[in-house]
């Protein structure tokens, strides 16, 4: 029987790798949907929601609207998106 190599054990890690990151699910996020963190209606599931962005179980996307839109929203709610580390938020 052969051992399986350094090149093996490279591949084997890169593919590992490879499908973690597409078992991470990418979520569309519009301002709606932030907006109901704030929202006693919606508030228990977004806050479930965004503490999964924040864990890195989901990531948040964001499109270039959205972001512009924010950026003249509430502190509280431009705070909001920067405490979901960087690594998972996707434009």
């Amino acid at each position: 029987m052969r051992e399986r190599g350094f090149t093996g054990c490279r591949i084997a890690n890169i593919s590992r790798i490879f499908f973690s990151y597409l078992a991470v699910m990418k979520v569309y996020t519009d301002t709606l949907v932030i907006g109901g963190y704030f929202d006693k209606e919606f508030q228990e599931w977004s806050i479930a929601l965004w503490n999964e962005f924040i864990a890195g179980s989901k990531q948040i996307m964001l499109r270039d609207l959205t972001a512009q839109e924010l950026e003249f929203a509430r502190e509280e709610i431009r705070n909001l998106i920067t405490s979901i580390p960087q690594t998972n938020r996707l434009r």
